[in-house]
């Protein structure tokens, strides 16, 4: 049953334009239809509705955008109405991890009789495929290693289920992995979902930073993502697909040995096909734990970003560019690159912004004091400069060193960025490790990073994807506290 409640701070009301949700910090509004304000008000009271898919989409929207939220109560354990689950395991030289995952599959909930557990073994020269045969798993293997994206197809080719779900071998399972991840298919927009992951280690400082700021971590917020200029997608090490949305679009690529998860969620969001994250369904994963073959780590991700967008040519690296942040970002920009005159600049771009908060908090029926809007104003600028310096330290530090011998000015400017994101991310990550030790690792993931994402746009040919598409706003439109409106009519 799909549980939904207003999200905190949050107000469901009606006045004179209708229906709305409404929040007081931020400042936000969305217009709803009667038919869907029925429908919450129905929701809201633990009924049970039916959903089209249209009502799925608003209510996945509302969710995303944090109106409301919304969770489904874990499956019952009624073998009559569960769904067979074929959970497909591509596995190389792993014996050990593999028979620990394997472990953690059998002290799931999900009953067996619905559970198909599938070991693609990709050329391993050791004793793995005896480990997969000994646990009672269906075993498939290759002769010569092809890679994991084959390896899950094939997996997929030979599997009973309606869902899929992939996991890695190094990888274990929670005791409620399948229990609260399936039930969201009964949404029958939803395509694919993804699922939390944790780093299994937790006792150096490099396990808690991994724990801290892993690619695989997606975070602990319910997205639903339906621009398809964003790039969101899920990792494969806790992937649930539902088979008829997988065999629609052809699978993984099996050339692609990195970053296929990437390619597939893309693919899937191209044939309208929901893609989500839950933050349920916890799997650990086991991270390398030592320093250089994390960064050789770091550097292999790097350099599948050339072949990714290669292949999907109509995906780029887009950033709203509101004007009075662009222009707040500017002005310190510029005083850091040794043209103070500019660093003025500043207060004009803060104060344009915090009137057009204030006038569109007026438009949408919320009183708000002029102190306030500037402090929202403040925060909302603070927030673009750390994605747009994110972004800078992630792509061009190396770029930025070197043409520091030219201008040196730009170093500073660099340098500034580095310490301004690692701060934030400590600060709100909390990785439990001392920050100049954070800042170490930090700095060094971002090198072997775009090392990786450098060399494999060389490789490819292909340098397209490493800038920046800006979409620019208009200064109203920059001022983030608008009236929405979902498609709920």
């Amino acid at each position: 049953m799909l549980l939904c409640a207003l999200a905190e701070g949050y107000k469901f009301a009606e006045d004179k334009q209708g229906w709305y949700i409404a929040g007081a910090l931020p400042k936000r509004r969305i217009t709803i239809s009667p038919g869907l304000a029925g429908l919450l008000h129905s929701l809201f009271n633990k009924e049970e509705v039916k959903l089209d898919q249209k009502t799925q989409k608003n209510l996945l929207y509302l969710a995303a955008k944090g109106y409301i939220n919304i969770k489904f109560e874990a499956a019952e354990l009624n073998n009559a109405i569960l769904p067979l689950v074929s959970v497909i395991i591509p596995v190389k030289n792993r014996p050990q991890d593999l028979r620990q995952c394997l472990d953690s599959l059998k002290k799931t909930d999900w009953p067996q009789d619905k559970l198909q557990i599938i070991v693609v073994d990709d050329g391993s020269a050791d004793n793995t495929p005896q480990v997969a045969e000994d646990a009672g798993a269906m075993l498939i293997r290759n002769e010569i290693s092809e890679g994991p994206a084959s390896a899950r197809n094939r997996g997929a080719a030979n599997s009973r289920g309606d869902i899929l779900a992939f996991i890695d071998s190094d990888c274990l399972a929670s005791v409620s992995w399948l229990r609260e991840l399936t039930p969201w298919f009964s949404l029958s927009i939803v395509g694919a979902l993804g699922g939390l992951v944790e780093g299994y280690y937790n006792q150096s400082s490099l396990d808690r930073y991994e724990l801290a700021c892993s690619s695989l971590s997606v975070g602990n917020r319910f997205i639903y993502e339906t621009d398809p200029r964003n790039n969101f997608y899920v990792p494969s090490c806790n992937m649930l697909v539902r088979k008829r949305s997988f065999e629609q679009i052809g699978g993984f690529a099996p050339q692609m040995h990195l970053g296929e998860d990437v390619d597939l969620c893309w693919r899937l969001r191209n044939k309208e096909q929901a893609l989500l994250f839950v933050p349920q369904g916890l799997v650990w994963h086991k991270h390398r734990t030592a320093l250089l073959p994390m960064l050789k780590r770091k550097f292999a991700y790097g350099t599948s970003e050339a072949y990714l967008y290669k292949r999907n040519r109509e995906k780029k690296k887009t950033m709203p560019m509101p004007i009075g942040p662009l222009i707040f970002f500017l002005g310190f920009a510029a005083a850091l690159l040794g043209l103070w005159k500019f660093l003025w600049v500043v207060l004009p771009a803060l104060s344009i912004s915090a009137i057009g908060k204030h006038r569109l908090c007026r438009l949408i029926g919320q009183t708000v004091k002029m102190l306030e809007a500037c402090l929202i104003a403040w925060r909302s600028s603070i927030a673009f400069c750390y994605y747009l310096c994110f972004h800078l330290i992630r792509y061009y530090l190396l770029i930025g060193g070197l043409l520091a011998f030219m201008w040196p000015r730009l170093s500073l400017l660099m340098l500034a960025s580095l310490l301004f994101c690692s701060l934030v991310d400590w600060r709100i990550k909390k990785p439990g490790i001392n920050y100049m030790v954070f800042l170490y690792y930090y700095f060094s993931e971002q090198l072997f990073y775009q090392a990786g994402v450098l060399w494999g746009g060389l490789k490819a040919r292909y340098l397209r994807f490493y800038f920046l598409n800006p979409r620019f706003g208009s200064l109203k439109q920059s001022a983030v506290s608008i009236t929405e409106r979902g498609d709920n009519k």
